[in-house]
């Protein structure tokens, strides 16, 4: 299984996961706007490279998987999760896993004033 299906099935528990292609996929919240994801094959290989020992310190094993690359993408969702939720007015439109690590681009909504 690739790390983008292992991450949309870890996401897929919370979120209804969409449309999926090499680039990404789309997550839905059940309250809110479709947010897309970007993470490739290769960025989330580098991401669970480097995140694989915090994941295993935060998680511990993950499946069958003592490296720790599971362990980080069960980070990551759950990174993402909170990202989403903590949206404070601000709506998260675009997630983004490159370089090792997770970049957020927000849409400012307006405040009646």
């Amino acid at each position: 299984m690739s790390l983008q299906h292992h991450l949309s099935v870890m996401l897929g528990d919370w979120l209804v996961v969409e449309g999926m292609d090499a680039s990404g996929f789309v997550i839905r919240p059940t309250a809110g706007a479709r947010v897309r994801i970007l993470a490739t094959e290769a960025s989330l290989s580098e991401y669970a490279a480097r995140n694989a020992a915090d994941g295993l310190m935060a998680l511990g094993d993950v499946g069958d998987d003592s490296s720790g690359v599971l362990a980080a993408l069960a980070l990551l969702s759950v990174h993402i999760m909170e990202t989403i939720e903590a949206q404070d007015g601000d709506a998260v439109t675009l997630l983004s896993v490159a370089n090792g690590v997770l970049s957020v681009q927000r849409t400012r909504s307006r405040v009646a004033e």
